[in-house]
């Protein structure tokens, strides 16, 4: 555990809210639980999220995104799940930022961003939790012989082919975009797990040195 000192985790839209748009309240409370758990034994822990929005709607009783980008700054606010001043939580689409809330001038993504963080904090690693449960040598859904990838030290071009899209209709990530933020995390010298979503203690396992998901990792 004592290369997982500082540590980004970072969830994705579809990991807190479902397709109708409800909040995955076991997921939500096991996430805060796991993370409150890596704080009291010494970690240091921050928290890149998307669903800012995904999350204020269903507490608001709105069933689509407004397209006023002042209402959604303010949706953007609305996080009492997460929100709690103890572990940094940090969101592109956030309440002071607007030009990446009409679509055409975006950042980019929360993957991405998690991996800039990770380098700008000088985190040890950056822990992903995506939809699937590891980088597969091709896609899992269609094709009965993919196999899971559990380390990765080079993201080469037989890897990006065997990407697959994985997004959720609130989401906007992909595994190509984990995969870029692999490379990135990579390219500073630092570590990144990419595990499943629906068991936040996953995040132990990792730390805990298990072979779960998949480790990038020169």
């Amino acid at each position: 555990m004592a290369d997982w000192q500082k540590i980004v985790v970072k969830v994705g839209t579809s990991t807190i809210v479902d397709l109708d748009g409800q909040i995955k309240y076991p997921v939500v409370n096991r996430l805060a639980q796991t993370l409150s758990t890596l704080q009291k034994e010494g970690h240091q822990v921050l928290l890149v999220t998307s669903g800012a929005m995904g999350v204020a709607l269903n507490q608001m009783n709105l069933h689509q995104r407004p397209k006023e980008i002042p209402k959604q700054q303010a949706l953007a606010a609305i996080e009492p799940l997460f929100d709690q001043g103890a572990i940094p939580i940090i969101n592109e689409n956030d309440v002071i930022a607007v030009d990446e809330l009409d679509h055409q001038h975006s950042f980019g993504d929360n993957d991405r961003l998690a991996a800039l963080v990770a380098k700008q904090i000088q985190a040890d690693g950056l822990i992903i939790l995506s939809d699937v449960d590891a980088l597969y040598t091709a896609n899992p859904n269609i094709d009965q012989n993919a196999k899971p990838i559990h380390r990765v030290e080079e993201i080469t071009e037989t890897i990006w082919l065997s990407a697959t899209g994985s997004t959720s209709g609130l989401g906007t990530g992909g595994m190509s975009t984990k995969l870029a933020a692999a490379d990135l995390t990579m390219k500073y010298g630092q570590k990144m797990a990419l595990v499943n979503r629906n068991n936040p203690a996953n995040i132990l396992a990792v730390i805990a040195g298990e072979e779960i998901g998949t480790l990038f990792e020169e």
